[in-house]
């Protein structure tokens, strides 16, 4: 089991520097949060899926880490929708 959560962790962090990449590389806000609205969608799933996978003390635990993944993965969705809103009133309000 633990090679399997070690893969699983090490996908979720290569997802996030791949994210801190795209972020440093892309220039406008639109484009930086699709990278950013990819990484909170898949790392935790990845971190959830192992906590789940990994967890030696009861299935409750693993029931936890996915609940709590899943909610990173709808607020994130939730969050970055809200920033893409507003980025987007305010680039059509100064032209």
């Amino acid at each position: 089991m633990s090679v399997v959560v070690a893969i699983l962790l090490a996908l979720a962090v290569l997802v996030e520097v791949l994210a801190v990449t795209g972020l440093i590389v892309l220039r406008t806000t639109m484009q930086r949060l699709h990278v950013v609205g990819a990484a909170t969608c898949v790392a935790p799933v990845l971190v959830g899926v192992a906590a789940a996978v990994g967890t030696h003390a009861t299935p409750s635990q693993g029931a936890k880490g996915l609940l709590i993944a899943l909610l990173l993965v709808v607020f994130g969705g939730v969050l970055s929708h809200a920033t893409g809103q507003a980025a987007y009133a305010r680039e059509t309000e100064s032209t």
